[in-house]
């Protein structure tokens, strides 16, 4: 074995030091609020869920607030771009209890991922529902607000076959969604499942916003790398846009209803529903590869790279929170 020169043994501690020391300032920097249903926003330094309650403490107070659970919409993070919902299922496998969501597919079927499914970043295996690069093990829709647990990696054969019954209840008026469900080689698995939602939610997409509505700002960008060369085009309620490689658009979008986005380039296309926050910028990387295939992909506004980069790309820094 051999020994660290005392230059070397200094030069590791100094990393270390310096991790620490970053780590610490991100996590320093990082305030979260807790939002009520009502718009109200609450920062907070810890927040624990009991029962029906949830109880925070708040910075500089010795006394803890309590909140009833009804009354809380979740809470984020100021330098994130995930919203993380508060929500309550009967069929859970924590059982009849509150608990935070991640929310991944906007429409009339919502599809969620509770927060104690999600695997470490170098997590391996096939078959989690994949978000940004963050992977779950657990899925749930909510349809009519009433949520439903419907697939699980690894569940035993009796809850699998619970979860996919909870899931053919909930597209069981929609013939199209239905003929695929029911086909010899559907599985049940979360991409498949991903397939049926979007083409479900796209074909009962009903604009519904008229008049004064809370908007807020939707970034799109394209990189240059392993891209396909032309200008995709973006349509939105009518109007379009260009959007070039090493290029930048904002739109502003509904807050509170889905708003249905249309990218196409060479005969290729492909819709999606979204919706603003307003909480923070909504940030997607416009993907389309040489040969024409289409996606989107939501990134974090706030983080180091995309604040350069979108600097770069011409755009202004985000508004603070």
């Amino acid at each position: 074995m051999i020994k660290k020169t005392t230059f070397e043994q200094a030069i590791s501690k100094y990393r270390l030091l310096l991790i620490v020391i970053i780590s610490f300032n991100y996590a320093y920097s990082q305030k979260e609020y807790l939002v009520r249903q009502s718009g109200e926003q609450i920062e907070f330094v810890n927040k624990n869920i009991r029962k029906d309650t949830v109880v925070l403490k708040i910075n500089g107070s010795k006394n803890k607030l309590k909140i009833p659970a009804k009354e809380v919409k979740g809470y984020y993070l100021s330098n994130s771009n995930e919203f993380y919902y508060l929500k309550r299922s009967t069929d859970t496998l924590m059982g009849n209890s509150y608990q935070y969501f991640v929310r991944l597919k906007e429409g009339h079927l919502k599809v969620y991922s509770p927060l104690w499914s999600r695997l470490p970043p170098n997590a391996i295996g096939g078959g989690q529902v994949k978000n940004e690069g963050i992977k779950y093990t657990s899925m749930y829709i909510e349809k009519d607000d009433v949520l439903r647990h419907v697939w699980f990696i690894g569940s035993i054969l009796p809850k699998k076959k619970e979860k996919k019954k909870n899931f053919e209840s909930i597209i069981s008026s929609d013939s199209l969604s239905l003929s695929t469900f029911k086909k010899e080689n559907y599985k049940h698995d979360a991409e498949s499942i991903f397939n049926i939602i979007e083409d479900y939610n796209l074909r009962h997409y009903n604009k519904r916003y008229e008049g004064e509505v809370e908007l807020a700002k939707v970034i799109f960008y394209r990189e240059k790398r392993k891209q396909h060369k032309s200008n995709v085009n973006i349509i939105l309620d009518q109007q379009e846009y260009s959007l070039g490689l090493n290029d930048v658009i904002e739109v502003n979008l509904p807050v509170d209803s889905d708003s249905k986005i249309c990218f196409s380039i060479d005969g290729s296309d492909k819709c999606y529903l979204l919706r603003a926050s307003s909480f923070f910028d909504e940030c997607y990387e416009v993907d389309i590869n040489k040969t024409g295939i289409i996606s989107i992909k939501r990134r974090n506004r706030y983080s180091d790279y995309l604040k350069v980069r979108l600097k770069y790309f011409g755009m202004k820094n985000p508004k603070s929170n």
